[in-house]
């Protein structure tokens, strides 16, 4: 899944075991459209995605809203998803 700028400042997802998949954005709004920070349960998060994985555990994301872009944040390769298309072999 990937992200982008959260239209909505809090959303629960509560998964069919009970858990909980939190998504909090701090200082959110139409003046602040940009994730400065993002925490997942409490330590730093860099990726610009999402595994299934991530939201069927459960706990917290956190983003920290800003009014301008942090063109450092998620730059590592690491940090950006995959393509279908590095996949493909001739």
């Amino acid at each position: 899944y990937l992200i982008g700028s959260p239209l909505f400042d809090k959303a629960t997802i509560t998964l069919p075991d009970g858990k909980k998949f939190v998504i909090d954005a701090k200082k959110n709004g139409p003046q602040r459209p940009y994730i400065d920070r993002a925490s997942m349960n409490g330590k730093e998060f860099n990726r610009t995605w999402l595994e299934h994985s991530d939201i069927v555990a459960g706990g917290q994301l956190e983003f920290e809203m800003t009014s301008a872009p942090n063109y450092k944040r998620g730059t590592e390769a690491v940090n950006r998803p995959g393509s279908a298309m590095e996949q493909v072999k001739p």
